[in-house]
């Protein structure tokens, strides 16, 4: 189910939930990813401007490191 909606609002606070402290993404990973049209159940994975712009706009996020294509987000 994570899989599946991340980033959402509702998987950013599961994964909370699980007590993780951060989420490390690899937006060129993504960006690999939805242009090969990988899909998940019937769902297209975004591609990482998509992403990064859905978790920095969750309010239980902050954006800490950004290097190269990866991007560290710290649960406030």
């Amino acid at each position: 189910k994570l899989n599946e909606d991340f980033p959402s609002d509702q998987t950013v606070s599961e994964l909370k939930n699980l007590d993780l402290d951060y989420i490390i993404v690899h937006k060129d990973e993504y960006d690999k990813l939805n242009s090969d049209k990988f899909m998940i159940n019937n769902r297209l994975i975004p591609n990482g401007e998509i992403v990064l712009k859905e978790l920095n706009s969750n309010k239980n996020l902050k954006l800490i490191i950004e290097f190269d294509d990866s991007y560290i987000y710290q649960f406030n």
